[in-house]
Protein backbone atom coordinates (compact mmCIF):
# COMPACT_ATOMS: atom_id res chain seq x y z
CA UNK A 1 0.00 0.00 0.00
CA UNK A 2 2.91 2.32 0.78
CA UNK A 3 4.41 1.59 -2.62
CA UNK A 4 1.11 2.34 -4.34
CA UNK A 5 0.80 5.63 -2.51
CA UNK A 6 4.33 6.51 -3.64
CA UNK A 7 3.35 5.81 -7.26
CA UNK A 8 0.34 8.10 -6.81
CA UNK A 9 2.47 10.91 -5.36
CA UNK A 10 5.01 10.46 -8.15
CA UNK A 11 2.18 10.68 -10.67
CA UNK A 12 1.03 13.94 -9.08
CA UNK A 13 4.56 15.37 -9.35
CA UNK A 14 4.78 14.41 -13.03
CA UNK A 15 1.38 16.02 -13.60
CA UNK A 16 2.42 19.28 -11.91
CA UNK A 17 5.63 19.33 -13.93
CA UNK A 18 3.64 18.75 -17.12
CA UNK A 19 1.34 21.70 -16.36
CA UNK A 20 4.32 23.96 -15.69
CA UNK A 21 5.86 22.97 -19.02
CA UNK A 22 2.56 23.50 -20.81
CA UNK A 23 2.37 27.06 -19.45
CA UNK A 24 5.84 27.61 -20.94
CA UNK A 25 4.74 26.16 -24.31
CA UNK A 26 7.05 23.15 -23.92
CA UNK A 27 4.47 20.89 -25.52
CA UNK A 28 6.62 17.82 -26.17
CA UNK A 29 8.05 17.76 -22.63
CA UNK A 30 4.58 18.36 -21.19
CA UNK A 31 3.15 15.44 -23.13
CA UNK A 32 5.96 13.11 -22.02
CA UNK A 33 5.41 13.92 -18.36
CA UNK A 34 1.63 13.46 -18.68
CA UNK A 35 2.31 9.99 -20.06
CA UNK A 36 4.66 9.32 -17.14
CA UNK A 37 1.98 10.48 -14.70
CA UNK A 38 -0.55 8.16 -16.34
CA UNK A 39 1.82 5.19 -16.03
CA UNK A 40 2.24 5.87 -12.30
CA UNK A 41 -1.53 6.16 -11.77
CA UNK A 42 -2.12 3.02 -13.82
CA UNK A 43 0.43 1.06 -11.80
CA UNK A 44 -1.11 2.05 -8.46
CA UNK A 45 -4.67 1.62 -9.83
CA UNK A 46 -3.89 -1.98 -10.75
CA UNK A 47 -3.38 -2.58 -7.02
CA UNK A 48 -6.67 -0.84 -6.07
CA UNK A 49 -5.21 2.47 -4.88
CA UNK A 50 -8.44 4.51 -4.88
CA UNK A 51 -7.14 7.98 -5.78
CA UNK A 52 -5.06 6.45 -8.58
CA UNK A 53 -8.06 4.54 -9.93
CA UNK A 54 -10.03 7.79 -9.99
CA UNK A 55 -7.27 9.87 -11.60
CA UNK A 56 -6.42 7.24 -14.20
CA UNK A 57 -10.11 6.97 -15.12
CA UNK A 58 -10.15 10.76 -15.57
CA UNK A 59 -7.12 10.54 -17.86
CA UNK A 60 -8.93 7.98 -20.03
CA UNK A 61 -12.23 9.91 -19.99
CA UNK A 62 -10.56 13.21 -20.93
CA UNK A 63 -8.72 11.58 -23.84
CA UNK A 64 -5.30 12.28 -22.33
CA UNK A 65 -4.38 8.62 -22.71
CA UNK A 66 -4.59 7.24 -26.24
CA UNK A 67 -4.92 3.56 -27.16
CA UNK A 68 -5.07 2.50 -23.53
CA UNK A 69 -8.72 1.90 -22.78
CA UNK A 70 -11.95 3.66 -23.56
CA UNK A 71 -14.96 5.20 -21.83
CA UNK A 72 -16.14 1.79 -20.69
CA UNK A 73 -12.81 1.12 -19.00
CA UNK A 74 -13.05 4.49 -17.23
CA UNK A 75 -16.58 3.68 -16.07
CA UNK A 76 -15.43 0.34 -14.67
CA UNK A 77 -12.69 2.06 -12.70
CA UNK A 78 -15.14 4.65 -11.34
CA UNK A 79 -17.62 1.93 -10.35
CA UNK A 80 -14.98 -0.17 -8.62
CA UNK A 81 -13.54 2.78 -6.70
CA UNK A 82 -17.08 3.92 -5.80
CA UNK A 83 -17.90 0.48 -4.42
CA UNK A 84 -14.86 0.91 -2.17
CA UNK A 85 -16.13 4.27 -0.89
CA UNK A 86 -14.15 6.79 -2.97
CA UNK A 87 -16.13 10.11 -2.89
CA UNK A 88 -15.06 11.40 -6.32
CA UNK A 89 -15.87 8.07 -7.95
CA UNK A 90 -19.28 7.97 -6.25
CA UNK A 91 -19.93 11.43 -7.72
CA UNK A 92 -18.80 10.28 -11.16
CA UNK A 93 -21.17 7.29 -11.01
CA UNK A 94 -24.02 9.67 -10.19
CA UNK A 95 -23.09 11.83 -13.20
CA UNK A 96 -23.01 8.74 -15.46
CA UNK A 97 -26.48 7.70 -14.30
CA UNK A 98 -27.85 11.22 -14.74
CA UNK A 99 -26.41 11.49 -18.27
CA UNK A 100 -27.70 8.08 -19.35
CA UNK A 101 -30.67 7.72 -21.70
CA UNK A 102 -32.69 6.16 -18.89
CA UNK A 103 -34.45 9.08 -17.18
CA UNK A 104 -36.82 6.90 -15.17
CA UNK A 105 -37.74 7.93 -11.63
CA UNK A 106 -35.72 5.07 -10.18
CA UNK A 107 -32.60 6.19 -12.03
CA UNK A 108 -33.07 9.82 -11.00
CA UNK A 109 -33.54 8.70 -7.39
CA UNK A 110 -30.42 6.52 -7.62
CA UNK A 111 -28.31 9.39 -8.97
CA UNK A 112 -29.64 11.73 -6.27
CA UNK A 113 -28.78 9.23 -3.55
CA UNK A 114 -25.21 8.93 -4.87
CA UNK A 115 -24.82 12.73 -5.02
CA UNK A 116 -26.04 12.87 -1.43
CA UNK A 117 -23.60 10.15 -0.36
CA UNK A 118 -20.62 11.87 -2.00
CA UNK A 119 -21.74 15.25 -0.61
CA UNK A 120 -21.73 13.93 2.93
CA UNK A 121 -18.25 12.56 2.25
CA UNK A 122 -17.27 16.21 1.63
CA UNK A 123 -16.75 16.00 -2.14
CA UNK A 124 -17.24 19.64 -3.33
CA UNK A 125 -18.76 18.92 -6.76
CA UNK A 126 -21.27 16.55 -5.17
CA UNK A 127 -22.12 19.16 -2.51
CA UNK A 128 -22.94 21.67 -5.25
CA UNK A 129 -24.98 19.20 -7.31
CA UNK A 130 -26.95 17.88 -4.33
CA UNK A 131 -27.56 21.44 -3.09
CA UNK A 132 -28.94 22.34 -6.53
CA UNK A 133 -31.27 19.31 -6.41
CA UNK A 134 -32.51 20.33 -2.97
CA UNK A 135 -33.01 23.91 -4.14
CA UNK A 136 -34.90 22.80 -7.25
CA UNK A 137 -37.18 20.55 -5.19
CA UNK A 138 -37.71 22.98 -2.31
CA UNK A 139 -40.37 20.75 -0.76
CA UNK A 140 -39.77 22.12 2.74
CA UNK A 141 -37.90 25.00 4.33
CA UNK A 142 -35.21 22.67 5.66
CA UNK A 143 -34.34 21.69 2.05
CA UNK A 144 -33.49 25.31 1.24
CA UNK A 145 -31.49 25.70 4.43
CA UNK A 146 -29.55 22.49 3.77
CA UNK A 147 -28.89 23.59 0.19
CA UNK A 148 -27.48 26.92 1.41
CA UNK A 149 -25.26 25.14 3.93
CA UNK A 150 -23.91 22.88 1.20
CA UNK A 151 -23.33 25.82 -1.18
CA UNK A 152 -21.42 27.63 1.57
CA UNK A 153 -19.33 24.60 2.45
CA UNK A 154 -18.50 23.82 -1.19
CA UNK A 155 -17.75 27.50 -1.87
CA UNK A 156 -15.28 27.53 1.03
CA UNK A 157 -13.65 24.51 -0.64
CA UNK A 158 -13.30 26.55 -3.88
CA UNK A 159 -15.99 24.78 -5.91
CA UNK A 160 -16.49 27.33 -8.70
CA UNK A 161 -20.24 27.05 -9.29
CA UNK A 162 -20.93 26.93 -5.55
CA UNK A 163 -18.94 30.14 -5.04
CA UNK A 164 -21.06 31.91 -7.65
CA UNK A 165 -24.39 30.58 -6.35
CA UNK A 166 -23.50 31.36 -2.74
CA UNK A 167 -22.54 34.91 -3.78
CA UNK A 168 -25.99 35.28 -5.38
CA UNK A 169 -27.64 34.06 -2.18
CA UNK A 170 -25.63 36.54 -0.10
CA UNK A 171 -26.46 39.37 -2.50
CA UNK A 172 -30.18 38.56 -2.54
CA UNK A 173 -30.43 37.77 1.17
CA UNK A 174 -32.12 34.50 0.20
CA UNK A 175 -32.92 32.77 3.52
CA UNK A 176 -29.75 34.34 4.97
CA UNK A 177 -28.72 37.78 6.12
CA UNK A 178 -27.65 39.76 3.05
CA UNK A 179 -23.91 40.43 3.05
CA UNK A 180 -22.70 42.49 0.08
CA UNK A 181 -19.08 42.42 1.18
CA UNK A 182 -18.98 38.60 1.27
CA UNK A 183 -21.00 38.40 -1.96
CA UNK A 184 -18.38 40.58 -3.68
CA UNK A 185 -15.58 38.35 -2.41
CA UNK A 186 -17.21 35.14 -3.65
CA UNK A 187 -18.08 36.74 -7.01
CA UNK A 188 -14.39 37.70 -7.35
CA UNK A 189 -13.22 34.20 -6.43
CA UNK A 190 -15.64 32.67 -8.96
CA UNK A 191 -14.34 35.07 -11.62
CA UNK A 192 -10.78 33.92 -10.95
CA UNK A 193 -11.78 30.50 -12.25
CA UNK A 194 -11.65 31.92 -15.79
CA UNK A 195 -15.25 30.91 -16.45
CA UNK A 196 -16.43 33.60 -18.87
CA UNK A 197 -19.94 33.93 -17.44
CA UNK A 198 -18.57 34.57 -13.95
CA UNK A 199 -15.89 36.96 -15.20
CA UNK A 200 -18.50 39.05 -17.02
CA UNK A 201 -20.71 39.09 -13.94
CA UNK A 202 -17.81 40.37 -11.83
CA UNK A 203 -17.12 43.09 -14.40
CA UNK A 204 -20.75 44.18 -14.09
CA UNK A 205 -20.53 44.11 -10.29
CA UNK A 206 -17.41 46.31 -10.23
CA UNK A 207 -18.69 48.72 -12.90
CA UNK A 208 -22.31 49.10 -11.77
CA UNK A 209 -21.65 49.33 -8.05
CA UNK A 210 -24.67 47.19 -7.35
CA UNK A 211 -22.93 45.86 -4.25
CA UNK A 212 -22.11 49.35 -3.04
CA UNK A 213 -18.60 49.60 -4.51
CA UNK A 214 -17.46 50.85 -7.93
CA UNK A 215 -13.96 49.75 -8.87
CA UNK A 216 -13.05 50.85 -12.40
CA UNK A 217 -9.48 49.52 -12.23
CA UNK A 218 -10.77 46.09 -11.25
CA UNK A 219 -13.33 46.20 -14.06
CA UNK A 220 -10.63 47.04 -16.64
CA UNK A 221 -8.43 44.22 -15.31
CA UNK A 222 -11.19 41.62 -15.67
CA UNK A 223 -12.29 42.97 -19.07
CA UNK A 224 -8.80 42.08 -20.31
CA UNK A 225 -9.15 38.63 -18.75
CA UNK A 226 -12.55 38.20 -20.45
CA UNK A 227 -11.01 39.03 -23.84
CA UNK A 228 -8.24 36.48 -23.27
CA UNK A 229 -10.79 33.80 -22.36
CA UNK A 230 -12.90 34.61 -25.43
CA UNK A 231 -9.80 34.37 -27.63
CA UNK A 232 -8.88 30.98 -26.13
CA UNK A 233 -12.44 29.74 -26.59
CA UNK A 234 -12.39 30.79 -30.25
CA UNK A 235 -9.12 28.92 -30.78
CA UNK A 236 -10.54 25.87 -28.99
CA UNK A 237 -13.65 25.99 -31.20
CA UNK A 238 -11.54 26.15 -34.36
CA UNK A 239 -9.39 23.23 -33.18
CA UNK A 240 -12.50 21.21 -32.33
CA UNK A 241 -14.07 22.04 -35.70
CA UNK A 242 -10.86 20.96 -37.44
CA UNK A 243 -10.84 17.68 -35.48
CA UNK A 244 -14.47 17.00 -36.35
CA UNK A 245 -13.84 17.76 -40.02
CA UNK A 246 -10.78 15.50 -40.01
CA UNK A 247 -12.87 12.72 -38.46
CA UNK A 248 -15.56 13.21 -41.12
CA UNK A 249 -12.97 13.19 -43.90
CA UNK A 250 -11.41 10.02 -42.49
CA UNK A 251 -14.83 8.35 -42.25
CA UNK A 252 -15.67 9.38 -45.83
CA UNK A 253 -12.28 8.10 -47.02
CA UNK A 254 -12.81 4.77 -45.26
CA UNK A 255 -16.31 4.50 -46.73
CA UNK A 256 -15.00 5.25 -50.22
CA UNK A 257 -12.19 2.69 -49.84
CA UNK A 258 -14.68 0.08 -48.66
CA UNK A 259 -16.93 0.85 -51.62
CA UNK A 260 -14.02 0.59 -54.05
CA UNK A 261 -12.92 -2.71 -52.49
CA UNK A 262 -16.44 -4.07 -52.83
CA UNK A 263 -16.64 -2.93 -56.45
CA UNK A 264 -13.23 -4.49 -57.22
CA UNK A 265 -14.33 -7.76 -55.62
CA UNK A 266 -17.56 -7.78 -57.65
CA UNK A 267 -15.56 -7.07 -60.81
CA UNK A 268 -13.18 -9.91 -60.02
CA UNK A 269 -16.07 -12.30 -59.40
CA UNK A 270 -17.66 -11.23 -62.68
CA UNK A 271 -14.39 -11.82 -64.55
CA UNK A 272 -13.98 -15.25 -62.96
CA UNK A 273 -17.54 -16.11 -63.92
CA UNK A 274 -16.93 -14.97 -67.50
CA UNK A 275 -13.76 -17.09 -67.62
CA UNK A 276 -15.73 -20.14 -66.47
CA UNK A 277 -18.38 -19.49 -69.15
CA UNK A 278 -15.68 -18.99 -71.82
CA UNK A 279 -14.01 -22.25 -70.84
CA UNK A 280 -17.36 -24.04 -71.00
CA UNK A 281 -18.09 -22.55 -74.44
CA UNK A 282 -14.66 -23.64 -75.72
CA UNK A 283 -15.25 -27.16 -74.46
CA UNK A 284 -18.62 -27.23 -76.22
CA UNK A 285 -17.05 -26.03 -79.51
CA UNK A 286 -14.35 -28.75 -79.35
CA UNK A 287 -17.01 -31.39 -78.79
Amino acid sequence: KVVNNNYYELGQLYEKLSKMELSENKLEESREHYVSAAKCFKKAASEDHLDSMFRYAQFIEEGIIKNDGDDEKAKKLYRKAASMGHPGSIYKCAVMIEKSDDDSKSNVARATELYKKAAFLNYPDAMYRYAKILEDICMIKSDRQKAIELYQKAANMNQIDAMYRYAQILEEGFYVMADKSKALEFYRRAANSDKLEYVKNYIDVTKSGRLGIINKEEAIKYEKIAKQIEAREQIAKRIQAAKEQAAKDQAAKAKSAKKQKKAAKQQQQQQEQEQVLDARDQNWVRK
